[in-house]
Parts: structure tokens; sequence; C-alpha cells
């Protein structure tokens, strides 16, 4: 899969950045609303917070009323209100829940997060206000290239010691908004990732779940994923940020195309 191919079954209104077995980038740099994706800064600089000690994964976070926003996630209909911090970045991830982030963005602190990502070596990624926190003229920003250091950072421990790497990974493995692999599934006999209701080429054999590590984000007109693929002792890396996106769900299901060509291709060993 080359950028031309990207290309044809996105359009134009995207930037991409392609790493690991396969490589390629499309306006990798260029500043874009992250949305959800976004929380992968937060998740890196907790568990650096954590590792230097300064936060435990144990600690109970107080919130309130206010705290609570609208969006994905489950907190606003819960009546708790004091949670740990480990619970906290599962919801945020998992769940994408916005509330969670909230009270992370809070407790970590926005300008932590940025200093943290910028060691990382981002130069185009900037939390600057929290979830539906309106500020006119003020919104998240983060590039595609920078997002694929995070993943990296998250899969091969950049920073992280060996306890936080694999919780970061566990985090990612058990997001239910999956766009690149929504729906995608593996032949237990063959091998082949495929999207429809079976293996064509071996119809009532066994399927298992493709396995992804990644973080989505979604908002009018934008459809984001942020994944790690881990397919026949292979890695790829793959962030795309789309917008001016006339249909969110159409821009999905050509999400999952790319996905399973993806898969295919690492299964294959050809690119």
């Amino acid at each position: 899969m080359n950028k031309e191919t990207i290309l044809e079954i996105m359009g134009k209104h995207v930037s991409f950045s392609v790493d690991g077995f396969i490589n390629c980038h499309h306006q990798e740099n260029i500043g874009i609303n992250p949305a959800s994706v976004i929380k992968l800064s937060v998740l890196y600089a907790g568990l650096i917070k954590i590792d230097k000690g300064l936060i435990s994964l144990d600690d109970m976070i107080p919130y309130s009323d206010g705290d609570l926003v609208m969006g994905a996630g489950s907190l606003k209909d819960l009546s708790y209100r004091l949670m740990s911090l480990k619970d906290l970045l599962m919801l945020m991830i998992t769940l994408s829940d916005n509330s969670a982030t909230n009270i992370l963005m809070d407790y970590i602190g926005l300008e932590d997060i940025q200093r943290i990502i910028e060691h990382l070596g981002t130069r185009g990624t900037y939390p600057r206000r929290k979830l539906y926190h309106m500020i006119p003229g003020v919104f998240n920003e983060a590039t595609t290239k920078d997002t694929n250091l995070l993943l990296k950072a998250f899969d091969l421990g950049i920073g992280l010691t060996q306890d936080s790497q694999i919780l970061a990974m566990d985090i990612l493995k058990r997001q239910q908004f999956k766009n690149f692999a929504m729906g995608l599934n593996v032949c237990k006999t063959c091998g082949r990732v495929f999207k429809e209701n079976m293996c064509m080429d071996h119809p009532g054999a066994q399927v298992d779940e493709v396995e992804i590590f990644s973080k989505s984000g979604e908002i009018n007109g934008h459809v984001h994923d942020a994944a790690i693929f881990k397919y026949s002792g292979k890695t790829v890396y793959f962030t795309m940020f789309t917008y001016k996106q006339e249909d969110n769900e159409i821009t999905k299901q050509n999400f999952r195309d790319i996905g399973c060509e993806i898969f295919n291709l690492m299964r294959d060993n050809t690119c």
C-alpha cells in the first residue's frame, strides 16, 4: 500500500503517517483538531509522571458534577464522585470518556502534558483546553507525525518503565471504537483478514477478531484513528486524520477498507 492508494480510497482531505513494515506519509506535519486522539498525549504524560513518582495509579481523585461533560463515556452516568487514577486512564481510552479526560487534564496539568510530549519529540501537538470547554479561537491541535511518535513510545516503551509500557498497551488494546479494525475478522484456517460475514476461501472456518492497539476520534466532519497493527510478526504504526468529510459513516467504512488491506499486506509479506 502506498500514498496514492490511500488517497484514492480516502480522498484529498486527509493527513496520514505510516511507519514500520509499511512507510508512507501525506501532510503529516499539518495541525488538525485531533478530537479524542488528544487523549494519547494525556495517557503518555500521566504514565511519565507515575514513573517519576509524582502521582500514583492508586491515587483516588475526587470530582464534582461540574467536571462532567457531554459526549462519549460513562462517568457522567455514574453516582461515584471519587475514582482511582488507573480507572480514569482506562475509561479515557477504552470508552473515550470525555469527563475522565478533563479530570485527568486537571490532575496531570495541561502545562506538564505539553512539556512531557515535547520532550518525547512532538513539534505540532498542543493540548490547549479541556473537552467541551469552549473557548473562542482555542482548539486542541495535533499532527499525524507526532501521534505516531506517541504510538511508538507506547509500543517500544520509550521513556516509560516496563510496567507502564505494558499497562499502556493493555489499555490501547481494550479500545472499543476502532475505525481501522471495526468489524474485521481473521480466518483461523488461512490467516486472511476479511470484512465479510465469513472467509470467502474457507466458509465456516473459525474466526478471531483482529488484534489492534488504537485510539480513535470523531467530531462533525472529522474521523481519525491512531493504531498499532501487529500481525504475522510485523508492526505498522498508522495515524490518519481526516477533515471536511461529508458523511462520517462513509469515512469510517473507508478506514475499515484500509485496515483490511494493511493486515493482509502484513500477512502476505508484500507492500
